[in-house]
């Protein structure tokens, strides 16, 4: 994983309730290098299905910079769900509109067109001529005929009621 993203993790795992994590980094990689609060429990070699059988060492982890929260304030979910938890005691009907709203969002956004149609010329001179250069680079002579090239002409809608450019 990019080093970015296991800082991101930790800082995300250190301030959860979670109690285990998971993973394939050895305990001074997970602990010094990106801080992560937990302690080693139990390394397991596992093999990987397939072919190549590859081995690797797994490493099972318990979160030790949980603190204790007392009924009265204990948090339903971890907190990065918090917000979603609370939408949800809203209600049915809440919970509705909102989706309906989003969606509506959604369908309502105007797509506009950011780049231009590209021009399409002959293939052969895209591969053999370079137009800046003037100079020829391995053009093939065809008999009697200079290469120019040419814009292709777009073909007209069949359905005369769409506006095209």
């Amino acid at each position: 994983m990019p080093p970015e993203l296991l800082l991101n993790m930790s800082g995300k795992f250190n301030r959860s309730q979670a109690r285990f994590l998971i993973c394939f980094h050895d305990p001074p990689t997970m602990i010094e290098d990106y801080g992560f609060n937990i302690e080693l429990i139990v390394q397991v070699s596992t093999r990987m299905h397939g072919p190549p059988g590859e081995q690797h060492m797994c490493y099972i982890y318990q979160h030790t910079g949980i603190q204790p929260i007392n009924a009265s304030k204990r948090l339903p979910c971890d907190p990065l769900f918090l917000g979603a938890w609370m939408k949800s005691q809203e209600g049915l009907e809440s919970l509705r509109k909102d989706a309906d709203g989003k969606v509506q969002a959604e369908l309502d956004f105007k797509y506009e067109r950011t780049r231009k149609k590209p021009i399409w010329f002959h293939n052969e001179w895209l591969h053999n001529e370079t137009p800046s250069s003037g100079r020829k680079s391995g053009k093939r002579k065809k008999s009697g005929t200079t290469f120019k090239p040419t814009r292709k002409k777009q073909k007209k809608p069949s359905c005369p009621s769409k506006n095209y450019r």
